[in-house]
């Protein structure tokens, strides 16, 4: 019985919720309503304040972006070509004492001794080359990259002065290079408000 009187009770809210809906709308106020929710759309659609750019496709077609991408693949390629060289001759160098060795060509256990050391020693250099010669390669590589970021950002700087777009997003993962936001104006950072709202959670 209970539920019924529920039932009914919500019932007359929804009905009343309709006529007053009714109501209004009679008077012109939904009309205007209606109206005004339109021509606030077309005056939005006049005029996005927010573009983006395919990271990708601005990487793989940016003259600077490929020159820098050429310029590392020589710097590998020599530096890949330097260890290939010294290890050929490490190998050749640890052969030709493989072959005294067996043939008991040293004068004595100290000159093998010797001889063998020095293989070692050399194995460690050609170790210590490739690793400083990979760290040299890795921190031209960051350092383009700032000097590609800073460029793209100094660009988009003055695009966006004769553009004036609110905010401009990268709509692809590009290559790690370029951020999700491109460019933003500083008047919509809410870093500090979101910040005070999380800490008050917190509390």
């Amino acid at each position: 019985m209970k539920k019924d009187w529920m039932i009914y009770g919500m019932g007359a809210v929804l009905f009343v919720a309709v006529v007053v809906l009714y109501v209004i709308c009679l008077t012109g106020k939904c009309q205007s309503s209606n109206k005004d929710a339109v021509v606030s759309v077309v005056e939005a659609g006049e005029r996005m304040p927010i573009a983006y750019v395919n990271k990708d496709t601005l990487l793989q077609k940016y003259d600077l972006y490929v020159e820098m991408q050429e310029q590392l693949k020589m710097e590998e390629s020599r530096s890949r070509k330097q260890i290939e060289q010294k290890a050929q001759e490490l190998q050749k160098a640890q052969a030709e004492f493989q072959e005294k060795y067996e043939n008991n060509a040293f004068l004595n256990q100290q000159r093998a001794q010797s001889a063998y050391n020095d293989l070692i020693k050399k194995q460690q250099n050609l170790q210590e080359m490739d690793a400083r010669l990979s760290d040299e390669l890795m921190q031209k590589q960051a350092k383009l990259q700032k000097q590609l970021r800073a460029t793209i950002d100094s660009v988009i700087r003055v695009y966006n002065a004769e553009k004036g777009y609110q905010m401009i997003i990268g709509n692809t993962a590009g290559i790690g290079i370029l951020d999700d936001l491109l460019y933003a104006d500083p008047s919509y950072d809410v870093t500090d408000e979101v910040l005070e709202f999380l800490n008050k959670k917190e509390e």
